[in-house]
């Protein structure tokens, strides 16, 4: 799960927008918005709202931005609260600025203000089945990486690092592995919160234990684990689940079956450089998230990465409304980390998608 607040920034650069005489381009972090033309000038102290961030009706009728927000729920009441993207003649534009008041002139830059609007994380409505039942996470069962955005974080991807590019999913996290528990090793599944039991006490199986199903799956974590008569090391693929009944977007996915694709395993507590996670999933036919680009890191090609059209599926397969990527996840090609950020990974969401008909985001329990 990534952080989001509500911060003062600096604007650092303003451009005319290409098909609008009334709106310019302000440039701030990694990121951009739109902004009426001459009402900001480069240097300006300001307040951005980020996308995900929700308000409070009064205040965001305050502000004047209330009819600009997406629907969400308040006091267990749909209104319109959470801020978003849009494209705005043609050009992506995220969340939205206003100029920082006086009492916020001695904070320092990227200081989180979120008490004084009232402003709160939105947060997805919770899966209502298919989850399983709880289980402790052992400690050999870590939770993944929590992913922050791309445009916070910009100083942990200087220009020339190796990186992998790939496509982030609309689905659900899941992790699948062979780990020990007491004397032997058994598999585990689990959301990123929890990890799962393989069946409910009604009987119905968890979505998170839907890899064991994926060809190849059981294979590549006993090759992993040691394939020996009594396995030695702990290993977790980490993945997305997807199709009909997670979210929205399902990929062609027909109704009744669940898609799997990895994104990073982890073996005896360390994750795996892509190169052998790529040759390792090729070898054993399982398949991975769709990989953009790889080679060195370019800033200016962030939001080609970030838009275009999904390669989960071919196009004439794919039945989702929306056909576009989610974004994309930049990962260091070598495993890296950073003093502020931690490992260095992060995403960049696609307006198109923030913005599209008819979302459905499910949280897990």
């Amino acid at each position: 799960m990534s952080t989001i607040h509500v911060t003062v920034e600096r604007i650092d650069s303003l451009e005319p927008h290409p098909n609008a005489d009334r709106l310019e381009i302000a440039k701030l972090l990694g990121t951009q918005t739109m902004v009426p033309k001459g009402e900001f000038v480069v240097g300006d102290r300001v307040v951005f709202f980020p996308p995900d961030i929700c308000l409070p009706p009064d205040v965001s009728l305050t502000l004047g931005v209330q009819k600009y927000l997406k629907h969400a729920l308040y006091q267990d009441e749909k209104v319109q609260c959470r801020v978003a993207a849009a494209r705005l003649r043609g050009i992506p534009s995220y969340g939205f600025i206003i100029k920082a008041p006086d009492l916020l002139r001695n904070h320092d830059l990227g200081a989180a203000v979120d008490e004084m609007w009232a402003a709160f994380k939105y947060e997805p409505p919770l899966r209502p089945s298919l989850q399983g039942d709880v289980e402790a996470d052992p400690p050999n069962f870590p939770r993944y990486t929590d992913i922050q955005h791309y445009y916070r974080n910009t100083h942990a991807f200087p220009p020339g690092l190796q990186v992998r590019v790939t496509e982030k999913i609309h689905g659900t996290n899941c992790r699948f592995g062979l780990v020990k528990k007491g004397e032997l090793h058994e598999y585990m599944g689990g959301s990123h919160k929890h990890a799962r039991k393989e069946c409910d006490s009604n009987g119905r199986r968890s979505v998170y234990w839907e890899p064991l199903n994926v060809p190849g799956v059981e294979a590549l974590l006993k090759y992993l684990a040691g394939n020996t008569p009594l396995y030695v090391n702990d290993v977790i693929l980490f993945g997305e689940l997807f199709g009909p009944g997670v979210q929205d977007m399902t990929y062609g996915i027909p109704q009744g079956k669940i898609g799997f694709r990895v994104f990073d395993i982890v073996v005896n507590g360390r994750y795996l450089d892509w190169a052998e996670i790529h040759t390792l999933c090729v070898n054993y036919s399982v398949q991975t998230v769709p990989l953009l680009y790889i080679g060195p890191f370019d800033p200016t090609l962030v939001q080609e990465w970030t838009n275009g059209p999904t390669l989960v599926v071919d196009a004439d397969k794919n039945k989702s409304k929306f056909k576009g990527r989610e974004g994309c996840v930049i990962t260091a090609c070598k495993e890296d980390y950073d003093d502020i950020l931690g490992r260095v990974i992060a995403k960049s969401v696609s307006a198109d998608y923030l913005d599209r008909k008819g979302a459905q985001d499910n949280a897990d329990l």
